[in-house]
C-alpha cells in the first residue's frame, strides 16, 4: 500500500503542496510543480496564483488507471506546444496533459531491472529538449530514455556503472543552451553532462548526495550557464559554471521566531 494514498483529497486546497519535488516554467510563463504526496500537478502563474490543478490518485492497474492518474509523480516538465509530461512515478510511467489539464496519453509500465525501453522502475524526473524530444531519467533502471513526444521509443542513454556516460540513480536532468544534457548521477556523486546524443562530454563531483533519505537532487541551467544543483541531506543549493567550477551555495534561510 502506499501510505501517502491515504490523504483525502478534501483535506487540502488548490494551493496546498505536499512532498513538491520538481518545478518547470512553460514558455508563457507558468509554473508546474509536482506536488508529490496530492498526486498532482499544480499550475501557478508568476505571482503564485494558482490557475489549474493536472491529475488524481490513481494506479496504473485500476480499471481505468490510464486517464491521468497519478502516483507520487515526482518529475514534470512543459513542452515548447504547452503540453505538460510527468514523469509518473510509482506508476512506472509518463502521462501527458495537455494545456488545459486534459489527459492525452500514457506511455510505459512497469519493469524493475528491465532492458525493455518501454519499462520504466522508479522515473524520477523528465525534461523536454528544444526540439520537443523527450528524456526521462529511469532511476531505478539506471538510465535515461528518450522519446518522442507521441511517446515513441528513440534511444537510450547509459546503463548500470561508475564510468563516464554510465550512471547509479540518475535523477535531475537539464539542457543548457547547446542543448547538452546535464544529469544528476545521484549514487555516483557526481554531475554529468553528456551530448543530446548521449556521448560523454565531462563530469564534476558534489560530496554528499549518496541520498540516504527518499529524496533526490535536481538540476537547472541558468540562461548565463550557471548550473544549479539541489542537495537535499545538505538542505542546500550549490552553484557552478558550466564546467563544474564552485561558485557558491545557497544555505537555508533562518527565520527568528517571534
Amino acid at each position: 500500500e502506499n501510505e501517502l494514498a491515504l490523504q483525502p483529497a478534501a483535506e487540502f486546497g488548490a494551493g496546498v503542496l505536499s512532498r513538491p519535488h520538481d518545478i518547470a516554467q512553460g514558455e508563457d510563463g507558468l509554473l508546474y510543480v509536482a506536488d508529490s504526496a496530492n498526486h498532482r500537478i499544480v499550475v501557478f502563474d508568476e505571482a503564485g496564483n494558482v490557475i489549474n490543478s493536472m491529475g488524481r490518485y490513481g494506479l496504473a492497474s485500476d480499471a481505468g488507471g490510464g486517464e491521468g492518474t497519478l502516483n507520487e509523480p515526482w518529475g514534470v516538465a512543459a513542452g515548447p506546444d504547452g503540453s505538460v509530461f510527468v514523469a509518473d512515478t510509482w506508476n512506472h510511467r509518463v502521462v501527458v496533459f495537455d494545456a488545459q489539464g486534459e489527459f492525452v496519453r500514457t506511455w510505459g509500465s512497469e519493469g524493475a531491472f528491465s532492458e525493455d525501453p518501454m519499462a520504466f522502475w522508479g522515473p524520477r524526473d523528465i525534461a523536454v529538449d528544444a526540439d520537443g524530444q523527450v528524456y526521462v531519467a529511469d532511476t531505478g533502471n539506471k538510465r535515461v530514455l528518450v522519446f518522442t513526444p507521441e511517446g515513441e521509443f528513440v534511444r537510450q542513454i547509459g546503463e548500470a556503472g561508475v564510468l563516464e556516460g554510465q550512471f547509479e540513480e540518475p535523477v535531475g536532468l537539464a539542457f543548457d543552451a547547446e542543448g547538452n544534457l546535464y544529469v544528476a548521477d545521484t549514487w555516483n556523486r557526481r554531475v554529468q553532462v553528456l551530448t543530446p546524443e548521449g556521448d560523454y562530454l565531462r563530469e564534476w563531483p558534489i560530496e554528499g548526495w549518496f541520498a540516504q533519505t527518499n529524496e533526490r537532487p535536481y538540476l537547472d541551467v541558468a540562461p548565463d550557464g550557471t548550473v544549479l544543483a539541489a542537495d537535499p541531506e545538505g538542505s542546500r543549493v550549490i552553484a557552478f559554471d558550466e564546467a563544474g567550477t564552485y561558485r557558491y551555495r545557497q544555505a537555508p534561510v533562518q527565520f527568528e521566531l517571534r
